[in-house]
């Protein structure tokens, strides 16, 4: 069983909506869209999203018909996450993990990290409900928590 799947028709949909709107200028970036169908913990902290860049083996891996040098970043959500967020949320979560993306002078792809910056623009852009991200981790946590088997007593 793998880890990752494909993302779906409206992952897709809704990425391109978020690009068009607020990140026009990485239209022309090979992304490739996948679910993480595990629960991921980072630093104790459930992870929702990220995004990565591929290496060399994975790149070469990558390589289709949308793609023919392979994808320059990999998106993952959650999968859980996407079932349970609304569309506003998943775009959110989109225009997050976009917003790592970096290209250096080069043309290189870099990703960055979390700063202060980042952090007032996106609750500036989430004003009308700046706390989205924490519900949404609540209850997918909620979610994984119902998952499990339960002990015998």
């Amino acid at each position: 069983m793998f880890r990752y799947e494909e993302g779906s028709d409206k992952f897709i949909e809704l990425f391109f909506e978020v690009i068009e709107k607020d990140f026009q200028e990485y239209e022309q970036l090979n992304i490739k869209l996948l679910f993480d169908i595990k629960k991921k913990v980072t630093k104790g902290e459930l992870t929702l999203g990220n995004i990565e860049i591929p290496n060399e083996k994975v790149k070469y891996f990558s390589k289709d018909k949308i793609a023919t040098d392979g994808y320059d970043y990999i998106l993952i959500i959650n999968k859980v996450a996407f079932d349970l967020a609304t569309d506003t949320d998943r775009k959110r979560l989109i225009a997050h993990e976009l917003q790592h993306i970096f290209i250096d002078d080069k043309g290189t792809p870099k990703i960055i990290d979390h700063d202060i910056k980042d952090f007032q623009e996106e609750v500036m852009k989430n004003a009308d409900d700046p706390r989205w991200a924490e519900k949404l981790a609540m209850e997918v946590k909620a979610k994984y928590e119902d998952a499990k088997p339960q002990k015998k007593k």
